[in-house]
């Protein structure tokens, strides 16, 4: 690394978080719970609508800025806005913050499907 990362890592990352984050809940597989504050970013515009065999569903996706020292593990699952979302990929740090790509899955109401086909 640079000293220029190094010193943005040690600063910038930080009070990005303090400035932009909310406070959300990671849970890890055995259970156990924590808050952690995350820069949360909306990847695909509120969600894509597919049909699957058992209906229509929406698929949403978020990234998750949190500082590069936070624990994470992709069999976490995340506790955003009284939503619980799984791990879906993370990256490596970088700057002093890591990405934590998350998703969610929901079923989307039977009169959404009779209005979308018309």
């Amino acid at each position: 690394m640079s000293q220029f990362s190094d010193d943005f890592a040690a600063s910038a990352g930080a009070a990005m978080l303090a400035y932009q984050g909310d406070s959300i809940t990671r849970i890890t597989s055995g259970g156990s719970s924590s808050t952690v504050t995350a820069i949360v970013s909306d990847e695909n515009m509120g969600g894509e609508e597919v049909e699957t065999d058992s209906g229509l569903v929406r698929i949403r996706i978020k990234s998750l800025h949190v500082a590069a020292s936070q624990t994470t593990a992709i069999d976490d699952t995340w506790t955003i806005g009284g939503e619980r979302w799984a791990c879906t990929g993370m990256t490596a740090a970088h700057d002093g913050l890591k990405v934590v790509t998350v998703r969610r899955t929901d079923r989307v109401a039977s009169q959404s499907s009779a209005r979308r086909g018309g």
